[in-house]
């Protein structure tokens, strides 16, 4: 087992490691997205698995979202009672070029793959996991948030990155963990789908933490924390990756957009 630790962002902020959750159920194909919802009454954050019923409808343990033996256009999962399922038919060959050395992974060997389209989902017969906050516009300064990685325990590196739509681009990288790039800017109003590359097989338990500022652009959120677990076709091993982002640093990236 091997073992790689992150020296801090910026200091100010500890962030404690998180434990690997029991799992019960599987998301194995289909549309949900980890959804942050912030209430600002009581200055809190909560997380879920909003599971779809279209584009394509998501699938739970074998029940198709939508269906008669899981009705409703969402339902809402516990990260801790849910795994992420990264099948064998999602994998491809890392491309040639510096510019996907983020992965973790060398030029022609295998990267696991969440895609970033419902076709490639669909191709795949793997989830379409997207990025969707349930925040009402104007709850945070400039409908923003800091999502950033504090801890990884799994075998390999975790990269997330955009899709392509020019033809030979560069990826627009948001993390990988094999270079450090651990923080990102978040709409809080938006919604994304990204490609999440994993660079080996096994149980990978990704720890986020995220943060904002109120209107007032000067008051910072509470702090929020979610645990997204995935199985990249079952292989154990543990890893652990540390991070931390601090206060000071999360009111910085935030007010670059002030003005």
């Amino acid at each position: 087992m091997k073992t790689k630790l992150f020296l801090p962002i910026l200091l100010g902020l500890a962030v404690s490691a998180a434990a690997l959750n029991a799992q019960t159920l599987n998301y194995t194909q289909g549309h949900a997205d980890l959804t942050f919802i912030y209430d600002d009454d009581a200055d809190a954050w909560s997380t879920t698995l909003r599971a779809r019923s279209s584009n394509p409808p998501a699938v739970i343990n074998g029940l198709v979202q939508g269906s008669a033996e899981a009705p409703g256009d969402r339902v809402d999962y516990a990260f801790d009672t849910l795994n992420v399922f990264v099948p064998a038919a999602a994998t491809v060959s890392r491309p040639a070029g510096a510019e996907w050395d983020f992965t973790g992974v060398a030029a022609g060997e295998d990267l696991f793959l969440l895609p970033a389209t419902a076709a490639e989902a669909i191709n795949f017969g793997s989830p379409y996991f997207g990025i969707r906050p349930d925040i009402g516009a104007g709850t945070l300064f400039n409908d923003q948030f800091v999502l950033w990685v504090t801890q990884v325990d799994g075998p390999g590196e975790v990269s997330v990155w955009s899709r392509i739509s020019i033809p030979g681009a560069a990826p627009s990288v948001q993390y990988a963990t094999a270079t450090n790039q651990l923080s990102a800017l978040q709409s809080s109003t938006g919604h994304q789908h990204m490609n999440w590359g994993f660079s080996a097989a096994g149980d990978y338990a990704v720890t986020f933490a995220f943060a904002g500022l109120l209107p007032d652009g000067e008051t910072l959120t509470s702090l929020g924390t979610t645990t997204v677990n995935f199985t990249v076709i079952p292989e154990p091993a543990t890893v652990a990756l540390l991070a931390g982002l601090g206060v000071a640093g999360i009111a910085l990236l935030l007010r670059r957009r002030r003005g």
